[in-house]
């Protein structure tokens, strides 16, 4: 089932997440609903193990005009929350923030209104850039996100700073043309997004935010969470050499897509 035809659609994946997403949908309704956009936003609960579920369902009931949820009971990984987001959003304007609010809502509204003005058809929220400001960003992700867009750009030669900022916004038509040609399901996925937007001539803008790090979000272990999204440069890179002749995206092979609730 898919949402109704709105202006925007923010999609929040959400993994563990029963301590902070209660938090992040507060801010980010509370926020909107005085903007007068017609908006909505839809969790993408991934396989958790604790109660996001419950924590989002009863958020629903809060807020019942403006808040869907879709549960997956397996780990689909954050990329695959994503593009299931993107599969069942309709509105004109489609983007993605995490959980935690590292990216404020008014924040991602500035991405929309950039969007908006610019006429561009992907607006990306950037730490690195002169005017971005990064509170409480600690050393081990400061280096990760070095040493993780060094080599994006040796790969790709994108000529953007910063890839992975969880605040992103796109036109409908250009995701949806793109979707299937997605298959990163990690951390990755924001590059296999950016380098497919490249490819297909469509034009993004690369904006400074106003960024919080939160403390308790997790990255993992650094050497295999770097490995593993190294490994998934890798594939994306090998795909662009030797393009698949049979193209098989991620919802053709991984998932079967369960409906929109909103209790």
């Amino acid at each position: 089932m898919s949402l109704t035809n709105q202006e925007l659609t923010i999609i929040i994946p959400a993994y563990n997440e029963e301590r902070r997403i209660s938090r992040t949908v507060h801010k980010y309704a509370k926020y909107f609903n005085k903007t007068g956009i017609d908006y909505e936003i839809l969790v993408i609960v991934n396989g958790s193990k604790d109660k996001t579920n419950n924590v989002v369902s009863k958020l629903c009931k809060k807020y019942p005009t403006v808040l869907r949820y879709i549960e997956y009971k397996e780990k689909i990984g954050k990329g695959g929350a994503v593009y299931n987001g993107f599969l069942h959003a309709n509105s004109n304007y489609i983007g993605f923030t995490d959980a935690d609010n590292s990216v404020p809502p008014k924040q991602f509204h500035k991405l929309f209104k950039e969007i908006i003005t610019s006429k561009k058809d992907a607006v990306i929220a950037s730490r690195s850039m002169t005017d971005s400001i990064v509170v409480n960003k600690n050393i081990t992700r400061k280096l990760i996100s070095f040493l993780f867009s060094l080599t994006v750009e040796l790969f790709f030669d994108l000529g953007i700073e910063d890839t992975q900022c969880g605040g992103k916004i796109f036109k409908n038509e250009p995701i949806k043309m793109i979707l299937p040609k997605l298959f990163i399901t990690d951390m990755a996925f924001d590059v296999n997004i950016l380098t497919e937007l490249k490819s297909s001539k469509y034009t993004i803008s690369e904006i400074p935010i106003t960024w919080v790090d939160d403390k308790n979000s997790k990255i993992g272990s650094p050497l295999k969470t770097g490995y593993n999204m190294f490994l998934s440069l890798l594939k994306i890179k090998l795909n662009q050499v030797f393009p698949p002749k049979n193209s098989q995206n991620l919802n053709s092979t991984i998932y079967k897509i369960p409906s929109i609730r909103n209790s």
